[in-house]
């Protein structure tokens, strides 16, 4: 259960530059579900509030002189930088399964300190906040903002803790959330607090993409950890299973495979494998999607899990290039594909009829049998509502079209629809249960299994992996028992109960084994990889000096502002530097236009300089953005050698693109400095200040839209100025 938890949280989505994203303002709810059949308003009634006051006595008596150490003004503090006075305080309280479900110490724990600290702090008249968090789609805040009791407050907490069970556990989250909410309230405290309780057994805990000391606007935040025997570091050790997926399917029990089913996940396809694989050969990929297929011809089971696009991989790759279908008359390879990415997030309920409907499933209880046994159970036994997922795919061709006619999805049945308001509705469940011929009845009784010809077990297609984490007990959205129906319909129970009648003997649970052997040649099936494009930092170096006054300033600020206009579009950011014979910076980080002669000092050209405070801009950099520097100049260089600045800017992988008039020898100087990987380049412009000006705009533009080089001028033999026939093309290839 532990490892699945990691599974699920593991895979948080990303956005355009390939980061994954955290809550950036999520909508909190207010509790609701969790509250038992006690009456909440009396607490007298809750004969467990009494026991967790006694039970935290020690725990308030250890805070009592902690906190009155804190309640002095911020200035005054030598030893602690932290303050209590004027303070509101947030208690976020983990109630996912490890901290719940799965280990009732952790669960009392939290009852314990979330009792004795807010009555501390109640003591020294601190307002607390309730909270509760799970996964992504899960923050519940306990607490009436309006009136707050502590009392009933701490009853809905208890009520949270006692149902928990959430799937996956997003500290960061909650953190984010709690600082954001406090904001967002009008700040009536001029200091906040959040204090976590949580196992931190988690995904984004552990996740090196995350920084949460840098890159999040979290407050000021106290974490306290319930660590126990199941902690991250201690997973292998307690012999939580991973084993190899080809060996496992390979395995032989008195000549069997021990397997009915196999459900698979489905990855991004890029050819990256997790950090708990044991083997990181990525081209046995090849030799387990071929067991795949043999396994399912055996009669084997297969639960094909997909997700919003890109992670669709393995299901569909197994769908175009191991499936031949046979299926009322025909044969063949199905065009049906998962893709696509839907937001969700709804309900899907019974549908009034068996005519499709977004928002809906199949209302059918029974199937047409695939064998002797004449009895087939669908997929929605017990099953009323369950929710969709987040972020899903759906039934598409290859070029990513919907398909949605039975001829379209042949030989897959659709089972739900999505809630995206289209017409016709998109499946995102389907299933394909195969008709055991004649000859195959046998491999379904434990006495005539050896040696019987097999045929194709079922297939059901699933467009929402997260499904697959939901609790498996007691769940409001439904979709555990929706997974545990499509199990138990992935074992074709009422064959193998019919044979078992039939022949008297025991229910078969087994498949034929694997006997083939499997080579591991070079896959080449992977996706390549997309290309990584992060939004831009530009850092302008405008050339202020004397040279450059009247209209090549004035074309210099309309280039630079053609050039931020469209920078800004691309949600790039800008720092502005001028220099002369000194260097400003005009402004670091902002998308403003800059005014007509803004920057302008007059006097003379300091190349070093500029760089050398470009150096510093560069330094500050966050790495979500891609710093550029963008060179204008349109003379000599009357300072100090520039090189070193250059290559710094170079080793910290910042590309220099240069653009201006420049002379024979400072062309030279560039030119040792180009650097093939960082891309260093110059433009060298004609002295007539019309076409200066007109190409200054022209490249200035084009440079803004291409992450690629904008042009290579050339020195004529012999000359220290001037052009030597034609710029070459602009190359618009990244």
């Amino acid at each position: 259960m532990l490892d699945m938890e990691y599974k699920a949280v593991q895979r948080a989505p990303r956005g355009n530059d390939r980061k994954k994203k955290v809550s950036e303002g999520r909508s909190v709810i207010t509790l609701d579900g969790t509250v038992d059949h006690y009456n909440v308003e009396n607490v007298k009634n809750r004969p467990e509030i009494v026991e967790l006051s006694d039970l935290s006595l020690q725990i308030q008596s250890l805070l009592y002189g902690e906190i009155s150490k804190l309640m002095i003004p911020f200035d005054k503090i030598k030893a602690i930088p932290l303050s209590l006075q004027d303070t509101e305080v947030t208690l976020m309280v983990d109630i996912s399964s490890s901290m719940t479900k799965l280990s009732n110490a952790k669960r009392l724990s939290a009852m314990i300190l979330s009792y004795g600290i807010s009555s501390i702090l109640q003591c020294f008249n601190i307002p607390v906040h309730f909270y509760a968090f799970g996964d992504r789609e899960s923050i519940w805040r306990l607490s009436d903002n309006n009136e707050p009791k502590i009392q009933i407050d701490l009853v809905h907490l208890i009520d949270a803790l006692r149902q928990g069970g959430r799937p996956g556990s997003y500290p960061l989250d909650a953190a984010i959330t709690s600082h954001q909410e406090w904001n967002q309230s009008g700040r009536h405290f001029s200091n906040h607090i959040t204090i976590i309780i949580s196992d931190f057994i988690s995904a984004q805990v552990v996740d090196r993409e995350l920084n949460w000391s840098t890159e999040y606007q979290l407050g000021k935040c106290i974490l306290i950890s319930l660590n126990s025997e199941f902690n991250k570091e201690r997973l292998d050790e307690k012999k939580i299973p991973r084993e190899n997926g080809l060996r496992e399917l390979q395995r032989v029990d008195k000549g069997r495979c021990p397997y009915s089913q196999l459900w698979l996940f489905s990855s991004e396809g890029y050819g990256d494998l997790p950090e708990e694989a044991l083997d990181k050969d990525i081209n046995k990929v090849a030799p387990f999607l071929e067991a795949t297929a043999e396994f399912w011809k055996n009669g084997g089971g297969l639960f094909l899990f997909c997700d919003n696009h890109p992670y669709n991989f393995e299901a569909n790759y197994l769908l175009q290039k191991h499936f031949n279908f046979t299926h009322e008359g025909r044969n063949g390879v199905s065009v049906v594909h998962l893709g696509g990415n839907y937001l969700g997030k709804n309900q899907i309920k019974v549908a009034p009829s068996e005519n499709m409907t977004h928002s809906s499933f199949s209302p059918k209880v029974h199937l047409e049998a695939p064998g002797p046994s004449k009895k087939r159970i669908s997929l929605r036994p017990g099953l009323i509502k369950f929710s969709e997922g987040n972020t899903i795919s759906f039934a598409v061709d290859e070029k990513v079209r919907p398909l949605t006619t039975s001829e379209q999805l042949w030989p897959f049945t659709p089972f739900a629809w999505t809630s995206e308001n289209v017409d016709p509705p998109r499946p995102f469940i389907l299933f394909f249960d195969p008709k055991i011929p004649k000859e195959s009845e046998a491999s379904y009784c434990t006495k005539t299994c050896q040696g019987s010809t097999p045929s194709p077990g079922p297939i059901v297609l699933h467009g929402g992996f997260t499904s697959a984490f939901s609790e498996f007990g007691q769940d409001e959205k439904g979709t555990g028992r929706l997974v545990i129906s499509i199990a138990c319909w992935l074992t074709r129970y009422e064959e193998r109960f019919y044979a078992h009648r039939t022949n008297g003997s025991e229910i078969l649970t087994t498949t034929p084994a694997l006997t083939k052997q499997y080579s591991t040649k070079t896959f080449t099936g992977w996706r390549p990889k997309p290309a990584v494009i992060r939004p831009r930092h530009s850092i302008l170096i405008l050339d202020g000096s004397g040279s450059m006054n009247g209209e090549p300033y004035q074309k210099l600020i309309e280039a630079a502002n053609g050039y931020i206009d469209i920078q800004t579009q691309n949600n790039g950011i800008i720092s502005i530097i001028s220099f002369s014979n000194t260097a400003q910076i005009i402004y670091e980080k902002q998308k403003r236009r800059l005014a007509n002669s803004e920057g302008y000092y007059g006097d003379m050209t300091y190349f070093n300089l500029a760089l050398q405070t470009a150096v510093q801009v560069a330094q500050r950099n966050t790495p979500e953005y891609e710093c550029r520097v963008l060179f204008f100049t349109d003379g000599g260089n009357n300072g100090d050698d520039f090189t070193g600045s250059a290559n710094q800017l170079h080793q910290m992988k910042v590309r220099i693109d240069a653009v201006g008039k420049v002379e024979l020898p400072l062309k030279k100087q560039w030119m040792m400095l180009y650097k093939p990987s960082v891309g260093l380049l110059q433009l060298i412009i004609n002295e007539e200040l019309r076409l200066y000006s007109d190409i200054l705009i022209k490249y200035s533009m084009r440079w803004a839209q291409f992450n690629s080089y904008i042009a290579t001028w050339t020195v004529a033999p012999g000359s220290s100025t001037g052009l030597w026939g034609r710029p070459q093309k602009i190359n618009t290839e990244s």
